[in-house]
C-alpha cells in the first residue's frame, strides 16, 4: 500500500526497486562443506530419478557379446526358414508323384547350412564374452525375425495363439536378462574347469541324467514326433545344450591363451580336454540341427522355431546352474526375477494344449 503511495506522490519506480533489493535479503541454496556441486540431471535423469537401478549395467565386453548374440541369431533365423523352404519343395516333389530326396541332397538347404554355419561361429565367440544365461535367451530376436519371414515369404499361418507365444519368450527373455545383472564372466584354466564344473558330483549326475532322457526321447520321436512338435525340439535343445556348454569352455581356453598368455591350449595333456571341447561342439551342433530338421519336416516354423526356442533355453539355463551356478545370485530379489523368467518361458512350451492350440502340434 505504500508503495501505490510513493507512486501517487511522485517518486520514481527505480528508487522503490533499489528500497526494496537492499531490504530484502536475497537467499540463495547452500550445500554441505565438501561437496560438490552437482549438475542438472539430463536425459533420463530428469524424468526418472535413479533410473540406473532400473536398468541392467553390463561392462563392455559384456555389450559386445550381446551384440554378436543378436547378429548371429538374425542370421539363424534366415538359415532355417531356407531350410524350411528345401522342405516344402521336398514336399510338393512327393505331391507330383516324385520321389522325396533327403534334405541334404537339395541345394537351396545348403545354401541355409552356410547361413547358420556363419550364426553359430557368432554364438561361439559371443559365449566367450558373456555368459549363457545372457547370450542365451537373447535368441527370442532370432524367435520374432523367423516368425516374421514365415508369415511373410513361405505364408504359413500366424494365429494369435503364435503371437502370445512369442510375447511370452520375450518377456522371459527381459526378466532373466535383467535378473542377470553385472557379473564378470567365468573364465577358468582347463584344470579349474575339470575340477570345478565338470567333474563335480552334481555335473556327473547331470550327464548321466540327459542321457538317459535323450535316448528316451529318441525312441519316443520315432514314434511320435511326427504329431507332437515337443518331442523334436526337446531332444535337440538336450544335445543343444552341450554345444553351450562346450562354447563357454572352449572359448574361455582360447580367450585366456590369446588375450592373456595363459596357454590352454598346446599345453598337453591338459590341452586334450580343450580340443576335446570343440569336438564336443562339432558333434552336437550336427546332431541337434540333423533331429530340429525333423522337427520341421512335420511341423511348421511359426510352430517349431519358438518351441525348439523355449525348451533350448530353459535346457541351456539349466545346465549353466547345475554346473557354475552362474543362476544363483546372492540377491534373493534376483533369483526371484531369474525363477518368473523361467515360468514365463515354459508357459511357452505348454500354452498349445490349451483349447484352440492346435494341441497335436505341442
Amino acid at each position: 500500500m505504500s508503495a501505490w503511495l510513493s507512486i501517487a506522490l511522485g517518486e520514481d519506480m527505480g528508487e522503490l526497486m533499489r528500497r526494496a533489493n537492499a531490504t530484502t535479503p536475497i537467499r540463495t541454496p547452500t550445500r554441505p562443506p565438501g561437496r560438490p556441486p552437482q549438475a542438472a540431471p539430463q536425459g533420463y535423469a530428469a524424468y526418472i530419478p535413479n533410473y540406473k537401478n532400473y536398468i541392467p549395467q553390463y561392462d563392455p565386453i559384456t555389450w559386445l557379446g550381446i551384440g554378436l548374440a543378436i547378429f548371429a541369431n538374425l542370421l539363424i533365423a534366415v538359415s532355417l526358414n531356407i531350410q524350411k523352404y528345401a522342405h516344402m519343395q521336398n514336399t510338393q516333389r512327393v505331391a507330383r508323384g516324385e520321389e522325396r530326396l533327403p534334405y541334404h541332397k537339395i541345394p537351396v538347404w545348403w545354401l541355409g547350412m552356410v547361413f547358420n554355419a556363419v550364426g553359430e561361429v557368432g554364438n561361439l565367440v559371443a559365449y566367450g564374452y558373456a555368459e549363457a544365461t545372457v547370450v542365451t535367451p537373447i535368441g527370442a530376436v532370432g524367435v520374432i525375425f523367423s516368425g516374421v519371414i514365415a508369415t511373410f515369404v513361405l505364408k504359413e499361418k500366424f494365429m494369435r495363439i503364435h503371437a502370445a507365444g512369442i510375447l511370452l519368450i520375450a518377456c522371459g527373455v527381459i526378466l532373466i536378462v535383467y535378473a542377470k545383472g553385472n557379473e564378470k564372466v567365468i573364465e577358468p584354466t582347463v584344470e579349474e574347469a575339470l575340477h570345478d564344473y565338470f567333474l563335480t558330483t552334481q555335473s556327473i549326475v547331470y550327464f548321466v541324467f540327459i542321457t538317459i532322457a535323450g535316448g528316451g526321447l529318441h525312441v519316443v520321436c520315432e514314434k511320435y514326433g511326427d504329431k507332437y512338435v515337443i518331442l523334436y525340439t526337446s531332444l535337440c535343445s538336450l544335445i543343444a545344450a552341450w554345444t553351450v556348454l562346450g562354447s563357454k569352455a572352449f572359448m574361455a581356453f582360447f580367450r585366456l591363451t590369446v588375450e592373456k598368455g595363459q596357454d590352454q591350449l598346446t599345453r598337453f595333456p591338459a590341452a586334450f580336454f580343450a580340443w576335446a571341447m570343440l569336438l564336443v561342439i562339432i558333434v552336437a551342433a550336427v546332431a541337434s540341427l540333423h533331429f530340429l530338421q525333423c522337427a520341421m519336416i512335420y511341423h511348421e516354423n511359426n510352430i517349431v522355431i519358438p518351441t525348439y526356442y523355449a525348451t533350448f533355453t530353459l535346457s541351456c539355463i539349466i545346465a549353466s546352474l547345475v554346473l557354475a551356478c552362474t543362476l544363483c545370485p546372492s540377491r534373493r530379489r534376483r533369483r526371484i526375477k531369474t525363477a518368473w523368467g523361467v515360468r514365463v518361458m515354459s508357459m511357452k512350451v505348454t500354452m498349445k494344449r490349451l483349447p484352440g492350440g492346435n494341441g497335436s502340434s505341442a
